[in-house]
């Protein structure tokens, strides 16, 4: 699988590659073959995110990815990846809020996987919640440093939380479906790597909350 992984992302990248070419410079194309070129190239854009996903979960099932772990602030590390979220959060019409306080949380972490952690989170909100408004906040017990993500969409009925974090689960089947399955999946498996806990909490149409819980340095 992870082979495949690598065989099917480089005809991809070319053909993305050659997609954008042809969709800013074709000034004089009907409206109606536009959208087509822009149907073909979003599809292929999801074929990408999918393949990557892949890879990601192959390598993590197979034993094969290995973590750097290191000690490091996990306060000012979520600034930073919260930081690259804020533009897709105004397009999408969220309003968002933090809660970090200006202290240091210092765990034993590998920085890549804390930020795939959040980013597949993140992903998972603007695809699937329909959400309105996002809270981000960190806590401190006496041993583990908590983080919340909480949004206002739709939530996950009470007899699908136990699955979403199971691979290729998805909740919404709909033909608009933006997800791969893997996202969630692989947020877990990373978290568990690390000796983290991930877990969910909804009520649907009401909220949804995922804690996630990473222990402190001794």
């Amino acid at each position: 699988m992870v082979n495949l992984s690598h065989d099917v992302r480089t005809p991809l990248a070319s053909m993305i590659g050659h997609l954008e070419l042809l969709t800013d410079s074709l000034n004089n194309i009907s409206l109606d073959n536009y959208s087509s070129l822009e149907v073909i190239n979003r599809k292929a854009l999801e074929l990408t995110n999918f393949i990557e996903m892949l890879f990601q979960w192959t390598k993590l099932d197979a034993n094969e990815e290995k973590l750097t772990l290191s000690t490091f602030d996990i306060a000012e590390q979520s600034r930073i990846i919260i930081s690259k979220w804020i533009t897709s959060f105004e397009k999408n019409n969220i309003e968002y809020s933090f809660s970090i306080p200006e202290k240091k949380y210092l765990c034993i972490l590998d920085a890549t996987a804390y930020q795939r952690i959040l980013d597949n989170i993140f992903k998972n909100i603007l695809n699937h919640s329909h959400a309105t408004k996002l809270h981000f906040s960190i806590t401190q017990s006496a041993t583990y440093v908590s983080i919340s993500i909480e949004d206002n969409g739709i939530g996950i009925d009470t007899k699908e939380q136990s699955f979403i974090f199971e691979r290729l689960y998805r909740c919404d089947i709909s033909q608009n479906n933006k997800g791969n399955g893997l996202g969630l999946s692989i947020a877990k498996e990373l978290t568990e790597k690390m000796h983290g806990t991930i877990s969910v909490e909804s009520i649907p149409n009401t909220y949804t909350k995922f804690l996630i819980s990473f222990p402190l340095q001794n």
